[in-house]
């Protein structure tokens, strides 16, 4: 579990501190801190939200890869990128509940 907040943790400082858009700064948190986490590794509260903000990122091929995620972000609109955002911080927050 511990890997697991760290990660979620490194990908919402990464939303909170870049310098840059809140689109390039979504693909940093997602593809360099949680791109690589297994579901098996989530805990059961947020399994759902995760692979859910997995599939979405992911649109555009089912294979996680910088390359997939890069198209599926040319093609959503900001909008989308807050909403995904919000779903990282949101699943960061329930983790900090769970022992």
């Amino acid at each position: 579990m511990s890997n697991v907040w760290e990660k979620f943790y490194a990908a919402v400082y990464t939303l909170a501190t870049g310098d840059y858009s809140l689109r390039r700064r979504l693909f940093d948190a997602y593809s360099c801190n949680l791109m690589h986490l297994k579901e098996y590794e989530i805990p059961q509260e947020i399994q759902f939200d995760f692979r859910q903000l997995s599939i979405d990122i992911t649109r555009c091929n089912t294979e996680a890869n910088q390359e997939t995620i890069q198209k599926t972000f040319s093609k959503i609109d900001d909008e989308e990128v807050r909403h995904m955002a919000f779903k990282i911080l949101s699943m960061y927050e329930r983790l900090k509940t769970i022992n």
